[in-house]
């Protein structure tokens, strides 16, 4: 058994399709960026080494799990990587929009 995760990818070049086509074929996955539910259990290493080789481009990775409320980002650049959890927060309660 494992944890389905579905990864978005957004990067700061114009290079997109040949990061893509690199990312899947270091990762294994085919169509990894098209929605569909994978365990890329080794995504970080992978990002890290590929992000190495590619110097100066900021590599945007995406998550979201299959459990409710886990969503993350993660900006990988020459080598190294900043993880941000998604937060979920609601507007304060503004009784003027009731109706």
């Amino acid at each position: 058994m494992g944890y389905y995760t579905i990864h978005t990818l957004t990067v700061s070049d114009d290079n997109i399709d040949d990061h893509v086509s690199a990312i899947e074929d270091k990762s294994g996955y085919s169509g990894l960026f098209e929605g569909q539910e994978v365990k890329w259990y080794e995504h970080e290493i992978q990002m890290r080494d590929y992000s190495s080789e590619n110097q100066g481009v900021l590599f945007m990775l995406g998550g979201e799990g299959e459990q409710s409320g886990d969503l993350w980002f993660e900006y990988y650049k020459d080598g190294k990587m900043q993880r941000c959890k998604g937060k979920v927060t609601y507007d304060e309660f503004d009784e003027s929009k009731l109706c």
